[in-house]
């Protein structure tokens, strides 16, 4: 964390009354921070019909990134890294025989319920933590295309079972962007 000030060599009661200002912002921007919501990644299940048996990205780009341009200055020395993303997502593989379909759809309907009833409590639990904030703090819900910045070796060769992209998501280092077009 960086605190600055401008010096005031004439005054310094005001130098010293603007530094801890300067802390006391800081340590609620800290404090506004650590209490932020974290994303929550709910996978909608897909239809019977639309149902098959893997996930996989059938767009992969790679692109030069400075890891810490939000941490410091313009005056830095940049640190840079290839970050992959994984875009449009496509299931593949073979079709639900009838019996699985009939099986599939009361199972979908409890998964749906069950992102239902996590998404509420995810909302719920936030606003809570928030409320104190409320005056400093937007919350904002992203709908649009996801990139994947960090994922599994088995999700980039196209070969991830639905249930283990869901697993994939839920992982708390789970990394993404979102594209609202």
């Amino acid at each position: 964390m960086r605190i600055s000030c401008p010096s005031f060599h004439d005054d310094p009661e005001q130098s010293i009354a603007q530094t801890i200002s300067s802390i006391r912002s800081a340590i609620e921007d800290a404090r506004v921070k650590e209490m932020r919501a974290r994303p929550v990644y709910i996978v909608v299940p897909p239809t019977a019909s639309g149902m098959r048996s893997v996930v996989r990205p059938m767009k992969i780009t790679r692109e030069m990134v400075d890891i810490m341009a939000r941490a410091f200055t313009s005056d830095h020395k940049p640190i840079m890294r290839v970050v992959f993303k994984a875009m449009d997502l496509r299931l593949e593989g073979q079709k639900l025989l009838e019996n699985e379909k009939l099986e599939w759809t009361p199972k979908r309907d409890k998964m749906v319920q069950s992102n239902l009833k996590k998404f509420e409590e995810h909302l719920m639990e936030n606003l809570m933590i928030l409320a104190s904030v409320k005056g400093l703090m937007r919350m904002r819900v992203h709908f649009g295309h996801v990139a994947f910045k960090e994922y599994t070796k088995t999700f980039s060769k196209g070969k991830l079972s639905f249930e283990g992209f869901q697993e994939m998501v839920a992982v708390p280092w789970m990394e993404t962007e979102f594209d609202p077009e």
